[in-house]
Parts: structure tokens; sequence; C-alpha cells
């Protein structure tokens, strides 16, 4: 019993640090994109 909840929640960490690197680069993507569109607001 004890090693297969060990083997679940081993799984939902490595599920959750996916997650986790997916939301930051589609973070940072989000910022680098809306700082780009404001720089080129700001020469207008």
């Amino acid at each position: 019993m004890r090693p297969v909840v060990f083997d679940f929640l081993t799984n939902s960490c490595n599920i959750i640090k996916k997650i986790v690197t997916i939301m930051t680069q589609y973070f940072i993507t989000l910022l680098k994109y809306h700082s780009t569109r404001m720089e080129k607001a700001k020469w207008r």
C-alpha cells in the first residue's frame, strides 16, 4: 500500500512541476508580447 501511495505522490509532483513550468513559460511569453506592444504604442 505504501509504495503505491509514494509512487502516486511522486507522479503528482512531477505533473505539478510540468504544469508550473508550462505556465511560467506562457506567462513570460505574454509579458514579453505585451511589453513589446507597449513599446510600439509609445513610439506612435
